[in-house]
């Protein structure tokens, strides 16, 4: 039976294996491991090796960890050459999403093919904006340019805009045709 770990410093696993289950919904077979959030959780070797002892010889494991070379990781390395245990670090929820949606026991090649997914989902959007596009929703959403608004400002006559109200200076076309596919 494939089983799951998530485990991390800190809550991160936990709140990684809600939002999975949010997403997914409840998986009885993602299991949880967080280290260094209150005193009983301070003994990572112990906490590992509970885990390690409890597991069953039917199973296989696969666990996922926050931070390559981080504790919680190098903790888990003395498992990676087991075969019941497939060891990976760099948690994300796309990673998690991934390995989840994989059918059957998850296999070195599986894993494979979900990081190099994983790592094209990873982007800078700035770099995917066009200029244009920028000016575009600059004139759609913002009435007079960029504005320092309630950053600075909370109240006052300059907050209201009086020599271009509305959407002016916008592409009427370009607003058209999006009210059209949008609105």
């Amino acid at each position: 039976m494939e089983q799951f770990l998530l485990a991390s410093h800190g809550s991160l696993a936990r709140a990684m294996k809600e939002t999975a289950a949010f997403l997914l919904g409840t998986n009885e077979n993602v299991h949880c491991l967080c280290a260094y959030v209150d005193e009983a959780s301070m003994n990572l070797e112990q906490m590992v090796g509970e885990w390690a002892a409890g597991r069953k010889p039917e199973e296989h494991w696969t666990v996922i960890t926050d931070i390559f070379g981080g504790s919680v990781n190098n903790e888990f390395m003395k498992y990676a050459g087991d075969p019941g245990v497939n060891l990976v670090a760099g948690m994300s929820l796309p990673l998690v999403i991934g390995l989840l949606n994989q059918p059957g026991q998850v296999g070195p090649d599986a894993i494979r093919a979900v990081l190099a997914q994983v790592r094209s989902s990873i982007v800078y959007c700035n770099d995917r904006m066009e200029k244009q596009d920028m000016e575009a929703l600059s004139g759609l959403y913002i009435r007079s340019q960029r504005q320092d608004g309630y950053y600075f400002r909370h109240n006052g006559r300059e907050m209201v805009t009086l020599d271009s109200p509305s959407y002016s200076g916008v592409d009427e076309v370009y607003l058209s045709e999006v009210r059209q596919r949008y609105i």
